[in-house]
Parts: structure tokens; sequence; C-alpha cells
């Protein structure tokens, strides 16, 4: 504002912002049981999308019947437990640099309480031969009812032979063979039901498991090793002199009361063998596992193109050798196989591939499973590599 005489200014400072968004990151939940701890977790950032610190959130709380409240104070977490049934509402208040605030909330519900049920006895994984009475004792106490003890709110149940008794102690002695999931079921007087569950095995065989594993393979001229593993029905591990091979399906046992042992591959004919391990746990039943594997495979040889062959560029190349991947033996092509740039061309024989200008070294190699390498490279050949020199030119 301004006279002939006199002349006066005034400034002001106006803030233009947005308001900082703020969410409740956890729990994704919103149903909780009574007496359940539930953690909650919250961020927030600023009109500019920068993050707001943790001193500058608050959390509320609110029940139906009362308005929200502070509950915790600069933090992102907090953690609170529900004690009663009822509909919750959880706030969080961020407040940015330029004391700018916002709010997001989320609902929360808290129902009835299932009952925590205990199995007792037998324990998890216990193994009984067939026609052996087996007792099962569970009890269950739910959070407003106290201890559950009435028969027709507990009830046993079998994954094999169906619904087994009611009440908190039963016995059976007709359980059927196999690996049974055993759960007791308990009801409240509400009808919330709570469950534990065990395994029982009946008359179940060890579990059995050897090296080499299923559908090894090994170049020519190797010792290979054999070891057995087994596990009976209650967690005890098979002795070696409960342990028996066969090989090739003979109904005779290739060795007997032997957990490791070496063979050289010459006690074998080239090609695919199979083996078996059985085992006898402590209440005579016999477990066992299978595998076949390869033996006495060929080394690598490039057999095809000569070394030094030559190509017009942009004339696509045959690449054979020997062996063929077998089993989990896989032979792949290379060019500067363990040199700088080396790349991986392919890893099927034969092989056609387009070579750009240029010599090139190329490899044919594959690594076995006692980690034998069989790396061959072309002219002369080496024990460990072989050397294929390919050279694509301009036609003169």
């Amino acid at each position: 504002v301004s006279d002939v005489t006199t002349r006066i200014e005034r400034t002001v400072s106006i803030l233009i912002s947005s308001l900082p968004a703020a969410q409740i990151t956890s729990p994704t939940e919103s149903q909780f049981e009574t007496g359940s701890t539930v953690a909650f977790r919250g961020e927030a950032r600023d009109y500019q999308g920068v993050s707001i610190s943790a001193a500058s959130l608050t959390w509320y709380l609110a029940t139906g019947s009362s308005a929200l409240q502070p509950v915790a104070r600069g933090t992102r977490d907090f953690s609170w437990v529900f004690v009663s049934r009822g509909a919750y509402q959880i706030a969080l208040r961020a407040v940015d640099s330029k004391n700018v605030a916002a709010t997001v909330t989320k609902d929360i519900t808290v129902v009835n309480a299932r009952p925590v049920v205990t199995i007792s006895s037998p324990t998890d994984q216990t193994s009984y031969l067939e026609n052996v009475a087996v007792n099962f004792e569970g009890s269950a106490v739910d959070l407003e009812d106290g201890a559950i003890t009435a028969n027709d709110a507990l009830g046993w149940n079998s994954s094999i032979d169906g619904f087994l008794a009611s009440g908190p102690s039963i016995s059976r002695s007709d359980l059927s063979a196999g690996s049974h999931h055993i759960t007791l079921f308990a009801r409240d007087s509400e009808g919330g039901i709570g469950t534990a569950s065990i395994t029982v095995r009946i008359n179940l065989p060890p579990a059995m498991d050897f090296t080499p594993p299923d559908d090894a393979a090994f170049f020519d001229g190797q010792t290979i090793a054999f070891q057995g593993v087994g596990t009976d029905t209650n967690g005890a591990s098979i002795l070696p002199t409960r342990m028996n091979w066969f090989l090739d399906d003979a109904p005779a046992a290739w060795r007997t009361g032997i957990g490791v042992f070496n063979v050289p591959d010459t006690a074998f004919t080239a090609g695919t063998h199979r083996v078996r391990l059985e085992g006898t746990g402590a209440l005579s039943s016999i477990g066992s596992a299978t595998h076949q594997f390869h033996v006495r495979i060929a080394h690598s040889s490039i057999t095809s193109p000569a070394d030094e062959t030559r190509v017009d560029i942009g004339t696509p190349v045959t690449l054979s050798a020997n062996p063929s991947s077998t089993g989990a033996l896989t032979m792949e092509w290379w060019k500067n196989w363990g040199g700088a740039g080396a790349e991986k061309i392919g890893d099927a024989t034969p092989l056609t591939y387009t070579f750009p200008a240029g010599r090139h070294r190329v490899t044919y190699v594959g690594t076995d499973s006692q980690g034998v390498v069989s790396a061959h490279e072309g002219y002369p050949m080496r024990s460990e590599e072989h050397t294929s020199e390919l050279q694509s030119h301009h036609p003169i």
C-alpha cells in the first residue's frame, strides 16, 4: 500500500503441501482369538516420499465403547494383548516435518478362543507292532470354559482308520499297519474346536537310503564307493550288521552285514546296473531303497570335425563326440573352455553350430558323479584334454 509520501509492504508465507501417506503394514489379518498377542507395524512418508521418522508416529486403540486412546509413541512397532472379545480399531498417526498430520486405521475383531489341546501319550513318532494295545491320553483347556473333561467334547481320529473313540483316554489294539496321523479334537461350549496331533507308526519298515545316488554316472577307471544309511520307525539308526545289498535284482545277496564298501568298476560290465539296499528294523520289518547307476562310461572324445577344419563364414558345422549325456552326467560343448571368454554352445551330440569368423578352440566336457572331469580338445590327444581347432574364413 502506498500514497504519495509513504509505502507499506507486508510479506505472507503460504505452505502448500499434501498430507503424509501412512499405512499399517502388519498384520494382514483382521480377526484374532481372545488372548492373542498381536504385533503391529506401520510406516509413513511425507508428500515428497521421504520416510517419516519413528519419533513422529503415534499408535491409538479404541474399543467398541471407547474412543481412540494413545497406546504407543515414537515407534514403528508395538504389540497388544487382546484379552476380551469384541470390535477394536487401531490407528496410526504420522506427523511430517511441516507439522502436517495424517491418520490411518485398521479394524480388528476378537473372537472366541479355541481350546488348547495336548496329547500326553504316546510320544510323537512312536512305533508299535500290529495287534499291540496303544494307549492314548490327552487333555484340553479353554480360556473361557477352563478344563474340558466331558467325553463327548473330546474325540480321537486316525488318518488311516478314521474315528477311534471319545474321551480323554482310549486304548486301541486294532490299528492298521502304516503311519497314522492321530488327532485329538476338543470342542468348547461355544463350538470352538482345538486340535493336537502326533504320528504313530504301526509295523512300518525302516527308511533306507545309500550313495551313490539314483542315476549316478561314472567315467571309466574308477572305484565306486557305497555307503548305506537307515532309520528305524522309532528313529534309531539301522546298524550296518542289519544291512544287505543286492545287485541287478539277483535273489542272492551281493554284500551282507556291511554299510560301507568300495568296488572297482572293473567288477561291473559297462552300462547300467541296479543296487538294492535292505535294512532290518528292531520290529523285524524290512525296508529297502533301490538306485540305478551307470559305470565305465567312455571318456570324452571329439570324433568330428577333424582338427583345423576350415569352413566358409555362415556355414553350419556338425560337431560329434562320445559319450552322450547319461543319467546324472551331462556332456557340454564349449568354446575357449577354461579360458577368457569361455562360452557354452550346447549340450547334445551331434550339435550343429555356426561359428563366427576366426579360429576357435572347441571342448567337449563333462563331470561325473564323483567329480571326475573328462574334457577332450583335439590332436595331439592328451590324457586329460582334446582340442578341436576350427577356422571360419571368407571364400577365395
